[in-house]
This record gives structure tokens, C-alpha cells and sequence, in this order.
């Protein structure tokens, strides 16, 4: 297991093995995680694994890309909409 942290964006990765992914957090990586939880960091784990990743990075972009086309589609209706 290894922990990276990224003070600037208050975010702590837990990283963990396809070995070590059902293996439980040891005390001492528990308390470090602790003290950044009540720090407000987020806590993210990462598992590796051996699944095809491309059909579930296709479904997020596209998601992203739709998520953004309604705001950029909304800021234009509004902006129209308040130019009359």
C-alpha cells in the first residue's frame, strides 16, 4: 500500500496492489488517513485491477461532454433571454 497526498487540492490517494485489495488498511496508514480526515481531506482508494477500462472512460467522457454542452446550452438561453 502507499499513500500519496496533494496538499494543495486536500486530496489523499490510498493506493492499493491487485494483491493488497481485499487485505485491510494497517493501523498505521488508518491513522495517518484519520488525521487528513479530520483535516478535510478527501480520501480516495485506488485498486488495481484487470478489467477493460476503455467502455467505462467512454461513458464518463461522454457524460462530461454532455454535462457540459447543457451549461454552455442554458448560459446561452439566459443570455439571449436577457438581451430582449
Amino acid at each position: 500500500m502507499r499513500v500519496d497526498v496533494n496538499e494543495s487540492k486536500k486530496i489523499v490517494l490510498l493506493w492499493k496492489s491487485t494483491a493488497e485489495a481485499d487485505t485491510p488498511v494497517t493501523e498505521e496508514i488508518q491513522e495517518q488517513l484519520d488525521s487528513y480526515r479530520s483535516r478535510k481531506f478527501r480520501i480516495i482508494v485506488m485498486r488495481s485491477g484487470n478489467e477493460d477500462l476503455f467502455e467505462p472512460t467512454l461513458a464518463l467522457l461522454l457524460k462530461n461532454r454532455m454535462k457540459k454542452a447543457m451549461e454552455e446550452a442554458t448560459a446561452e438561453y439566459k443570455a439571449a433571454k436577457e438581451a430582449v
